[in-house]
């Protein structure tokens, strides 16, 4: 009785195992199976009577490895675990990992018995990582790549300039510049998107016009949505400005377009849509109450596969697939939904299962009398007769430095390392008013000179300029505000008058 008693509780304990738990006989034949098996594969306990065989649960092109599997368990020549793709009822497949041990009865095989594992989850978080890690590698390239290219777009846009003005006499040549100059600034634009895509681009809020950032993206968003997809701009000719890093708000309409274009793989319609609204408070939108104010919506919409209520309630979870069919990292709505918030702004789901999607951007809107702009310098800049010191290891980019800063009156010390700059520091009796340093360099890095330079002479000021756009390189032990940065390329008489603004800043 106690014998029948514990077996019985084996046998429920069994069946309470949120695993598939089976046995065979000599030749594959399941002799036991628990509910999650059953639960697992789609078959019925009367399938089981009829006869299953453990072969059928694995899907056709495996079969013959998986028979050899078997036999070397048998025969005790493999053991642990294993991983196959399961095949249920229906014909619909997944990943499992399977350990099996054989069953043995006076010493001889009779059977397998075993634990089986549906391993989807794992294997969809391993992709999700992969993909991750190969998207992190990608953005590593393309950041060192917009780095390097963004050293000689600064050499030629610089020195662009400079040739406009000795040939403000020669306007047959200054067309010919011109066309440098808008070459160039279109290179950077590229330089800008790589930056982007690598997650280093540095935050320049200005006002910034919602449909000049989408009539702008409409030739990229042309190349990556594929011409089964229309793409139909429906923008409101009176759209206010908003006080927003143009690159980011550029990022939010990619991210959002390319969800969209992943909703319709058989093709549809997209809608770029702007206007003008005021919201009183009253609305919410991701779980976020918004401040009343006249407010600029950007909509996103597609006619897509669209959500139920519950997708719609994690859409903006990291990792959180939506249909996807192209192998996103699922971070690009999380992108936008922090992008929009740093904005002091929200996003609207409105969804439907079959119904299509629109995506209801709102960003505070600007008065167009307020000037904002980060930046950007309408008059002349003033040079000066103070010391800087230059720190930069590509000849060329460091020559145009120099070159501009003598123009407009300033005395130059220049290095291309830090070991040399520091030389100079030491050597030089008079102030030094200003370092400006790359951040990135062979060695020493700018940020570890700027520290050395401060321990011997506190009132220098430091200017990091780079073609990288990765703040934070700059920001060791220093609140950001106190972090003065320009990004390469620049321009001259933005950076002229960044030089004086941190020249004349009281100390």
């Amino acid at each position: 009785m106690t014998t029948i008693r514990r077996e019985a509780d084996l046998r429920e304990l069994v069946e309470m195992l949120p695993e598939a738990v089976f046995e065979t006989d000599a030749e594959g034949g399941l002799t036991f199976a628990n509910q999650r098996a059953f639960e697992l594969f789609g078959y019925t306990p009367e399938d089981f009577r009829d006869g299953i065989n453990v072969l059928q649960t694995i899907a056709p092109e495996e079969r013959e490895q998986a028979h050899a599997s078997i036999q070397a368990v048998l025969e005790g020549r493999k053991g642990g675990r294993s991983e196959w793709t399961g095949l249920r009822k229906d014909g619909s497949t997944f990943p499992m990992a399977v350990y099996p041990r054989p069953i043995i009865d006076h010493g001889r095989p009779i059977g397998l018995r075993g634990i089986l594992v549906d391993i989807s989850e794992q294997k969809e978080l391993e992709a999700q990582l992969l993909h991750s890690q190969k998207m992190e590698a990608m953005g590593r390239l393309a950041g060192g790549i917009a780095h390097d290219f963004n050293n000689m777009l600064t050499a030629i846009q610089g020195n662009a300039q400079l040739l406009h003005t000795e040939l403000a006499e020669h306007p047959q040549w200054l067309e010919l510049v011109d066309d440098i100059l808008t070459a160039a600034r279109r290179s950077a634009e590229l330089t800008r998107h790589l930056l982007a895509f690598s997650r280093r681009q540095v935050l320049r809020p200005r006002l910034v016009n919602v449909n000049d950032v989408i009539v702008g993206l409409e030739p990229m968003l042309r190349r990556i949505i594929p011409e089964s997809i229309i793409i139909e701009p429906d923008l409101a000719p009176d759209v206010q400005q908003i006080h927003a890093d143009p690159v980011q708000i550029q990022q939010v309409v990619i991210n959002l377009a390319v969800n969209a274009r992943d909703a319709m793989p058989d093709g549809g319609l997209l809608t770029l849509a702007t206007a003008n609204c005021i919201l009183d408070g009253t609305v919410e939108a991701a779980g976020d109450s918004v401040r009343p104010g006249a407010y600029v919506m950007l909509a996103v919409s597609d006619t897509g596969i669209g959500m139920d209520e519950e997708t719609q309630a994690r859409v903006f979870e990291p990792f959180h697939a939506i249909g996807r069919v192209s192998g996103e990292t699922g971070l690009g709505l999380s992108a936008a939904y922090g992008i929009v918030r740093q904005t002091e702004g929200t996003i609207r789901v409105v969804s439907a299962p079959g119904a299509g999607t629109t995506f209801q951007v709102f960003l505070p809107a600007t008065p167009a009398e307020v000037d904002v702009m980060d930046g950007e310098y309408a008059e002349a800049p003033e040079g000066g007769s103070e010391t800087l010191l230059v720190v930069e290891d590509e000849e060329v980019v460091r020559s145009l430095i120099v070159e501009l800063l003598e123009r407009f009156g300033y005395t130059v010390l220049q290095a291309e390392t830090a070991p040399k700059a520091l030389e100079l520091c030491a050597g030089h009796d008079g102030r030094i008013d200003l370092l400006i340093t790359d951040v990135v360099m062979p060695g020493m890095d700018g940020v570890e000179l700027a520290e050395a330079v401060a321990a011997v002479r506190p009132d220098t000021e430091v200017l990091y300029v780079s073609g990288y756009s990765d703040r934070s390189l700059a920001f060791r032990g220093r609140a950001e505000a106190d972090v003065r940065y320009l990004q390469k390329p620049f321009d001259v008489q933005e950076f002229i008058a960044l030089i004086r603004e941190i020249l004349d800043a009281p100390r």
